[in-house]
């Protein structure tokens, strides 16, 4: 009777221990969440990409200044603990946002707009730029978003 105790003893711990893991790792750990991007220029637009939004388009007049774009911040709007904060992304890692451009002339020409900072109005035409999560990221969903700046 007592080997017969301890087996039911073992086993009922041992589902407990399986129990126990199952429940942890449907409740935490490595969830991934939906993000929204913030891209700011330094004329003091901001542009704002909820997980609704993946694409943006506005137009400006000609000013002859040159105007940047960036990736300002990112939030996790479902996140339990972060979804109300705007902040600052990581420039490497898994968890990375990329952007870059391409500049359309009046002529049709194209010329490629590079990162850290994306620079337009230097010119009238259209400048696309695309704002880019990888799958392999670890914390959100990969996604990928487009801003439509036209300059007339």
């Amino acid at each position: 009777m007592t080997k017969l105790v301890k087996s039911l003893f073992v086993s009922l711990f041992a589902l407990a221990c399986l129990t126990l893991c199952l429940f942890i790792s449907a409740c935490g750990g490595d969830k991934k969440y939906e993000v929204s991007i913030k891209v700011v220029n330094t004329a003091g637009d901001e542009f704002i990409f909820t997980p609704d939004v993946d694409e943006i388009s506005r137009t400006f007049e000609y000013t002859g200044e040159d105007v940047w774009y960036y990736v300002d911040s990112y939030q996790m709007p479902d996140h339990p603990k972060y979804g109300d904060i705007w902040l600052e992304p990581m420039q490497q890692g898994y968890d990375f946002i990329s952007m870059y451009g391409l500049y359309t002339a009046a002529d049709g020409s194209t010329t490629e707009i590079t990162a850290p900072a994306l620079r337009c109005t230097n010119a009238k035409g259209r400048y696309a730029f695309n704002v880019y999560i990888p799958d392999s990221s670890v914390s959100w969903y990969g996604r990928s978003m487009c801003l439509y700046i036209t300059i007339v």
